[in-house]
């Protein structure tokens, strides 16, 4: 197993792989998950040929960490400002174990967040990769003495061969909600299948 400090397009990230050739690549930018190949050589992960790394602007692609803020739903801008912020090596780094290995990245408050939100907050997003999995948490500290109210989401872009053939199961009578469209409705479906940008 191995953990690296590398570049992706120019900016700094952090590379892990297993023995079998499994990995996945983290930009220290937004602690954003970029790659996900399993061993059969196959990258799991959506990345667009239009993303822009140029350490300013959202990552389009992969795994955005959309935080304190998700979509729209209040007044910071579209998804939060995590994505968009320079992230740390947590002081556990990297830690490998098992037939797996571990990175957590950190976020403080800075005066340019508590700017546009005024809270004090840790955030801690962790990545297990294992041989046949990838395990994303993010955790958020409230340290500050207020109570913190946030939304958050890991904006997952998985790459899939044939669009029309994919379908999500299992969430048959939940309510949601259509974004592009912005109808709020109960799914009856037994499956869900995407004709288009949902």
């Amino acid at each position: 197993m191995a953990a690296a400090s590398i570049e992706f397009q120019g900016r700094p990230a952090v590379r892990l792989e297993l023995p079998d050739g499994t990995s996945c690549t983290i930009a220290l930018h937004g602690a954003h998950v970029l790659s996900w190949i399993t061993a059969e050589g196959i990258e799991r992960l959506y990345l667009s040929p239009e993303a822009r790394f140029d350490g300013r602007s959202a990552i389009r692609g992969g795994v955005p960490v959309c935080w304190p803020q998700f979509n729209q739903r209040g007044a910071l801008p579209k998804h939060g400002f995590a994505r968009t912020m320079a992230w740390q090596l947590a002081d556990s780094g990297t830690v490998e174990s098992g037939d797996g290995c571990t990175v957590a990245l950190s976020l403080r408050d800075t005066e340019a967040t508590r700017a546009i939100w005024p809270h004090a907050f840790a955030a801690r997003l962790t990545v297990k990769l294992a041989p046949r999995s990838l395990h994303i948490a993010l955790d958020i500290e409230n340290t500050g003495d207020g109570p913190l109210s946030f939304t958050a989401a890991l904006h997952t872009y998985l790459r899939v061969a044939d669009i029309a053939a994919a379908a999500l199961q299992g969430l048959a009578g939940a309510r949601r909600w259509d974004a592009v469209r912005d109808v709020h409705e109960n799914d009856a479906a037994p499956e869900l299948r995407f004709g288009a940008e949902f």
